[in-house]
């Protein structure tokens, strides 16, 4: 049987709440459908409402919403979107998965909220309960869609929805669209994945959140080789190790999605910005994907504010274009420099703030984490780390606004939330 499916480009868009759309246009307002609006998925349009969205660094006048008003306020855009609205670390999500998700400001004809929601759409198909079945697929299935053209290709890790009242379709965003050179009469061939089953959304959601760690000074090289397959096989984010195995974990995780990341300046953040600088070239030449610096502490806590600044700085350039974290190792501040590290951090360029080293005397706490995003907003990531051993406590760092998480127990949390959502 050939499975044949349309294949549509969905440009950025949101859906809102019944209390949103009562701010933006009025109490007890109607989305209007414009003439011909609706779309393949029943009971679904467009709209002919339009709102601002705006980033830290640039806006989009006119975004179109989508109805029927849903349960939460979701943004859909795409990376390319990103950059224009200066938004950082913005999540690849399902819909309706909205952990960690981006924050605008959102402005319509009678008034302006600022929301999170705003995540990059998975690619996925639509699938109505008896084609999921003829062709093999249930839902939270992986596909791989085979596209023909001008620029033939193949999409995989495709997520699959079954519904008994969707209708068979594709869905991918601008940037895929144009890759694929998408059209609207453009149909792909879909096939199981390969794409293993500890990859499921359905199976883990909080494994792309992980930083895969192992920071003992004792660690061998068959125990990061462990280390690295561990990543592979539980789909997360990184590995982060030190620096002296950098090279060994670039070459165990060629050709894998998983990142390598390592430490600089570890764990007293007391060398020098040179030595910093330096020990951050090493490790990208080996093949580092990002660093994790620690910041000076004594310098923060002496208002030497110039020199951390400095400091910081040295190690983004160094980085060349890598993801760079400052760890503030903040049982060692006090709230007031809690909020001025991060400042500092923002300022110098770098993508993160970590809470801790897993080294001193204390590790990441959820009020240390909430005051980092607060502080830092929406175009920033936060990642917890230190003492992290569990799914609840993972999960409340989360949900506290981490959008990393250091731990050397990322197995146990993820088979601790597989038990918890069956």
């Amino acid at each position: 049987m050939e499975r044949k499916i349309k294949i549509n480009s969905s440009a950025r868009h949101l859906h809102v709440t019944r209390e949103d759309l009562d701010i933006l246009f009025g109490k007890g307002f109607e989305l209007v459908k414009k003439e011909n609006g609706d779309l393949i998925q029943p009971g679904e349009f467009a709209s002919e409402q339009f709102v601002k969205i705006e980033g830290p660094k640039g806006c989009f006048p006119k975004v179109r919403i989508l109805g029927p008003i849903r349960k939460y306020t979701q943004i859909e855009i795409s990376k390319t979107d990103t950059y224009t609205l200066g938004l950082k670390n913005i999540p690849l999500r399902d819909s309706g998965d909205l952990e960690g998700s981006g924050t605008v400001k959102i402005t319509g004809p009678c008034g302006s909220i600022e929301t999170n929601g705003v995540i990059i759409a998975q690619r996925h198909i639509h699938l109505d309960e008896p084609t999921g079945k003829a062709w093999g697929f249930k839902n939270g299935d992986w596909a791989k869609v085979y596209v023909d053209g001008d620029r033939k290709l193949i999409f995989d890790r495709v997520y699959v929805r079954v519904k008994s009242n969707f209708a068979p379709e594709m869905h991918v965003d601008a940037d895929e669209t144009n890759a694929a050179y998408i059209t609207p009469d453009t149909w792909g061939i879909v096939e199981k994945s390969d794409c293993c089953c500890c990859c499921s959304k359905k199976k883990s959601i909080i494994a792309s959140y992980i930083d895969h760690t192992l920071l003992k000074p004792e660690a061998t090289p068959e125990q990061i080789v462990k280390l690295c397959g561990e990543a592979k096989e539980f789909n997360f984010a990184s590995v982060c190790v030190n620096p002296f195995y950098v090279k060994l974990a670039h070459a165990e995780l060629k050709d894998s999605p998983v990142k390598v990341c390592t430490v600089i300046g570890f764990p007293l953040g007391a060398s020098s910005t040179f030595v910093k600088a330096e020990e951050t070239r090493d490790a990208v030449a080996f093949g580092a994907d990002e660093v994790d610096m620690v910041i000076n502490v004594g310098a923060i806590k002496a208002k030497n504010y110039d020199v951390v600044k400095k400091d910081i700085e040295a190690v983004v350039d160094a980085a060349a274009g890598r993801l760079v974290k400052v760890i503030l190792e903040t049982c060692l501040l006090t709230d007031e420099e809690i909020v001025k590290a991060c400042e500092i951090s923002k300022e110098a360029g770098a993508d993160f703030v970590k809470t801790s080293t897993g080294f001193s005397k204390g590790g990441a706490t959820v009020e240390a984490v909430s005051l980092m995003r607060k502080t830092v907003g929406s175009d920033m990531g936060v990642k917890a780390s230190g003492g992290i051993r569990d799914y609840k406590t993972a999960k409340a760092m989360i949900e506290a606004g981490a959008s990393r998480i250091g731990a050397s127990a990322g197995i146990a949390i993820v088979e601790a939330e597989k038990a918890e959502i069956g």
